[in-house]
């Protein structure tokens, strides 16, 4: 268990825990000189389970940051007051500090209690229990002590083990918010702070973030024993070993992470805890044993967008601190989406699906599928909300998986009569058309799912025999390709003197001219036909028809020679076509791959022959 100690400077924090644990945490000099804590100490007595470590945290308010550096993630906390002064400044600050970051089990320890009489140890408690209530901390035992002549001492360790709870097991992917780091000779760097979530062995794969740089841990210790894995709850020293592991990459307010988890963002979206009057537009952010600058901005009721000065790991369910342009304790925090929409952020379905963000697992999940569009990336959710498996959530909530998408049914069922309904309309609408593309048929359907979530329903419907696939087209099963009426008489008219030149491509122009029609009609027409494989469009303007491609693919065979190349001439006489289209016609077989250009010479791919009509479609 890791407990903090908090209150206000020279109330006898330090000198507590060392009667508790015979350490000394004030280790730099000039703490020494100045007897007044500024850096986080760090102490730990016990064995085994009844181990206890102790983060002890400077009082005075210019060390605020490093104090919730310190009390960020704790299980409990000792809140000293001094038995002969009673609350000063920072044990209001504290306490609301505490409050804010969600902390809410610990002891009121009353420090120096060979310095005041019985009736003041007891109007001091009774002011405490004052300012207790309506905070997490309301009820807390209250004990008086005197570190110098050992009074209550005994009683504190017994009220310490009885804050203890059982310990659960670890719950997702590791994450540890580092409020220290230093060099060993003959080690390396070692990153230490509490292990928030998740278990690290040694061996295992780690990414410092949100600098995003790979290691591989070489060593641990938790709770200041040597140790081959530690569980969450836990104060860990990580040794760290890699390519770009040195002195100085590794700082407090850093995070070591599952590589999963280094996810750095500079955008939030938060609940806010405890905010009185009006939001600023700007303060400083602290979460773990980080703070930057963030900007501010009110989305609704008790909830703001945060745009962070440096990019952090942080995850939904993360308690964060914001301070006031002026450094005073503004409000706090709960992540809500840690990868916020950068667009409609106030828009009413953004606020509903921030409200259901704010529920628990289960709940959010159900919550989310709910609302519109009825889809949610699953992938995306486990991942903010460091889930080691979320399929048995999904699949509870009746949920269709799709790639990293949950669907709802009913959005599920709606997507399928929306796609069969975009497909029928361009189906009436374009009769000579063999179906939509993708992207096409996106932009037809409302809410207009994801690409990838569009493709794997696609995919799906296929194998379900509800829609077809013609190449990258689709269709519904019983669409066939066909013009209209007035349409196919013109077709018929041009397709006539097609047929008859065989393999000698045509112009659109001069067939125009012949059925009387007028020309760009009779262009538009021809290529509609073309997208039918009635016709092929070997040149810009210039056609054969559908029908003679066998013969084209019989005459590329005659004409090869002893080393199975195609010249022009032979081809042209094969083909009966003049020299200039045999050479039309030979550019068209390049650019669809039939054939390759050996100097003036072409090689017959046969294997592409009999895919001749799909290719001059393509």
């Amino acid at each position: 268990m890791i407990l903090g100690t908090a209150g206000h400077v020279d109330h006898g924090k330090t000198t507590l825990v060392r009667a508790l644990t015979g350490v000394e945490t004030d280790r730099l000099a000039e703490e020494r000189r100045r007897g007044m804590t500024i850096d986080l100490g760090f102490a730990y007595a016990g064995e085994d389970e009844a181990r206890v470590g102790i983060v002890d945290v400077p009082g005075h308010e210019r060390f605020l940051a490093t104090m919730v550096a310190g009390v960020s993630g704790i299980a409990a906390v000792l809140f000293c007051v001094a038995a002969d002064e009673g609350p000063r400044p920072q044990t209001h600050e504290h306490l609301r500090v505490l409050d804010l970051l969600g902390v809410a089990r610990g002891i009121v320890v009353l420090t120096r209690a060979d310095r005041a009489e019985p009736a003041r140890i007891a109007a001091v408690a009774e002011e405490m229990r004052a300012l207790l209530a309506g905070t997490g901390l309301a009820g807390a035992p209250i004990l008086a002590v005197s570190a110098v002549t050992g009074e209550g001492i005994d009683a504190l360790r017994t009220a310490i083990a009885a804050l203890r709870q059982p310990v659960p097991a670890p719950r997702g992917a590791a994450r540890l918010a580092v409020d220290r780091a230093f060099v060993i000779d003959g080690a390396g760097v070692v990153a230490a702070g509490l292990l928030s979530a998740g278990r690290l062995a040694v061996g295992d794969a780690v990414v410092v973030s949100p600098a995003g740089i790979p290691a591989r841990v070489r060593g641990l210790r938790a709770n200041d024993r040597p140790v081959e894995a530690a569980l969450a709850g836990a104060r860990v020293a990580v040794n760290l070993a890699g390519e770009g592991i040195a002195a100085g990459v590794v700082a407090r307010g850093d995070w070591i992470v599952a590589p999963r988890l280094h996810v750095p963002t500079l955008r939030l979206d938060a609940r806010l805890v405890g905010l009185a009057g009006r939001l600023p537009r700007a303060g400083t952010l602290h979460a773990g044993a980080a703070h930057v600058s963030v900007r501010l901005e009110a989305l609704g009721e008790g909830l703001a967008a945060l745009l962070l000065g440096r990019a952090l790991p942080l995850l939904a369910g993360d308690r964060v601190l914001l301070r006031g342009p002026e450094g005073a304790v503004l409000c706090g925090g709960v992540v809500l989406d840690p990868a916020p929409p950068a667009r409609d952020r106030r828009a009413p379905a953004r606020l509903a699906q921030l409200d259901a963000l704010g529920l628990p697992n289960a709940q959010a999940a159900a919550a989310l599928l709910a609302l519109p569009p009825g889809w949610v990336d699953a992938d995306a959710f486990a991942r903010a909300r460091n889930l080691d498996d979320s399929e048995a959530l999904w699949r509870d909530l009746g949920a269709v998986r799709l790639g990293r998408w949950a669907v709802a049914p009913p959005a599920w069922t709606a997507l399928a009569v929306a796609i069969e309904t975009a497909l029928a309309a361009h189906h009436a609408a374009q009769p000579e058309s063999p179906g939509l593309g993708a992207a096409a048929l996106r932009a037809a359907l409302p809410n207009r799912p994801p690409p990838d979530l569009l493709e794997a329903t696609l995919d799906r419907f296929a194998v379900e025999g509800r829609i077809a696939r013609a190449g990258p087209l689709w269709r519904l099963p019983d669409h066939a390709p066909s013009l209209a009426p007035a349409e196919r008489v013109r077709a018929d008219a041009l397709l006539g003197p097609l047929v008859a030149a065989a393999l000698r491509p045509r112009a659109a122009h001069d067939l125009a001219a012949e059925a009387g029609i007028e020309a760009r009609t009779a262009l538009a027409t021809l290529r509609r036909l073309a997208r039918l494989g009635e016709a092929v469009e070997v040149a810009p303007g210039r056609f054969l028809a559908g029908t003679v491609l066998p013969t084209l693919a019989a005459a590329l065979l005659a004409a090869r020679d002893s080393d199975g190349l195609v010249r022009p001439g032979p081809f042209r006489d094969a083909a009966r076509c003049g020299r200039n289209m045999a050479i039309v016609l030979l550019e068209w077989l390049d650019r669809i791959g039939v054939t390759v250009r050996r100097g003036e010479a072409r090689v017959v791919r046969a294997d592409r022959l009999g895919r001749l009509g799909q290719a001059a479609r393509a």
